[in-house]
């Protein structure tokens, strides 16, 4: 089953459905498609390192947008925190965080 082309413009969009249901006040802005704020960007060596020394998470998985563009998923090991990436030209904005991240290829090689 071939369902990765669409589980990451599904993700975005969840994360935007997210983002307005905890705050109602900018839900139109939520849904208008345009790049993260500059200040939820950094050098992409600068964000990984970040993350892996202050909260212990690595990338787990990545996918080219339009090949220019990549999104990355960054998590723990057990996938209690995660974060998504979009990269750029070596420079990487945060497009979301969360908790519980599940890696469906690990999850069916451990019920196995």
């Amino acid at each position: 089953m071939r369902f990765w082309p669409f589980a990451i413009p599904a993700i975005l969009v969840a994360l935007s459905f997210v983002a307005a249901l905890h705050n109602p006040a900018k839900a139109q802005q939520a849904q208008e498609p345009g790049p993260p704020p500059a200040s939820r960007c950094a050098d992409l060596d600068k964000v990984l390192a970040i993350l892996h020394t202050k909260a212990a998470q690595n990338v787990v998985s990545m996918g080219s947008v339009n090949g220019t563009t990549a999104v990355v998923i960054v998590a723990t090991p057990d996938g209690a925190t995660w974060t998504l990436l979009s990269v750029t030209d070596k420079v990487a904005c945060v497009l979301g965080m969360g908790r519980e991240w599940i890696d469906p290829v690990m999850k069916k090689a451990l019920a196995k």
